[in-house]
């Protein structure tokens, strides 16, 4: 399933643990909350869950349901059971495999009252054919829905050189993984291509800003990690001919003058969002 670009580092892992039900999923709560009206203990599927820190939040925000967490590797989930298990929750399992291929894991038709993924098209290799496996596992007729966040947009300032060219670059690395960077607003379109209903399917929209010295931190130092000279995505940059050693160091320099700016350091992503019912 996965192509992922920055790989699961210790760094990659703590930005995404940062995540959970409430501050990333937001948009499905509601859709879930009715959807207790009916069906009181959900099967919900997780695709792509990383370190598991939303699977986790949303099994105890829903202590009825069961979660399954699907990752292509093993090394996140790793992070995922201690999560499980530090916090006492017992409605949450977590597999390996690929969003592809869910028949691989067993996973028959119409398995699932929700299926969602979280940042996690833009990394595959064919985001259509994933959310057509979502589709094909979720439930028809029945209130259930198949839910999907991308990243849109990120626009910065001050509008550091450095900066431009680090998102140039991991798009250019993205795409050469074979990944989708930046599906824009696209989400509508691949399921429309994947086989839902176009009348069915709700589009929304959701920021994240970072302005505090500490918001920028989080963001710019997580960055810099992969983008630094030896890290994952930088080296294959380098050694793909996408950038050079001395562009790394600019970039590198231009985050943390970007950190570093208190007066007018600003950031901020549009991410698009979709429930499609089945």
């Amino acid at each position: 399933m996965s192509v992922y670009t920055t790989s699961h580092t210790p760094t990659v892992l703590e930005t995404h643990g940062a995540r959970t039900a409430q501050n990333n999923t937001p948009y499905m709560i509601p859709y879930i909350t009715n959807l207790l009206l009916t069906t009181p203990s959900p099967k919900v599927l997780d695709i792509g869950c990383g370190p598991g820190s939303i699977t986790v939040s949303l099994a105890k925000l829903f202590p009825t349901s069961h979660i399954t967490g699907v990752e292509i590797t093993e090394t996140p989930l790793v992070e995922g059971r201690r999560l499980v298990a530090s916090e006492g929750v017992t409605n949450v399992e977590f597999k390996v495999g690929d969003g592809h291929d869910l028949k691989a894991l067993g996973m028959e038709d119409e398995t699932f009252d929700v299926v969602f993924c979280h940042q996690v098209l833009q990394h595959v290799r064919d985001p259509v054919a994933v959310m057509g496996e979502m589709r094909r596992v979720c439930r028809k007729g029945k209130g259930g829905f198949v839910a999907a966040k991308e990243t849109a947009d990120m626009s910065w300032y001050p509008e550091l050189e450095g900066i431009s060219l680090s998102n140039k670059v991991y798009q250019e690395v993205a795409r050469a993984k074979g990944g989708n960077p930046s599906p824009r607003g696209r989400l509508h379109v691949w399921a429309k291509e994947a086989g839902f209903d176009s009348t069915k399917v709700v589009s929304s929209t959701s920021t994240v800003t970072c302005r505090t010295r500490e918001e920028r931190e989080f963001v710019g130092k997580a960055i810099t990690d992969r983008i630094r000279v030896g890290g994952n995505l930088g080296t294959f940059a380098v050694q793909k001919g996408i950038c050079s050693v001395e562009e790394l160091e600019d970039m590198g320099r231009a985050w943390k003058e970007w950190i570093e700016d208190d007066e007018r350091g600003w950031l901020a992503y549009l991410n698009g969002e979709l429930v499609a019912f089945v």
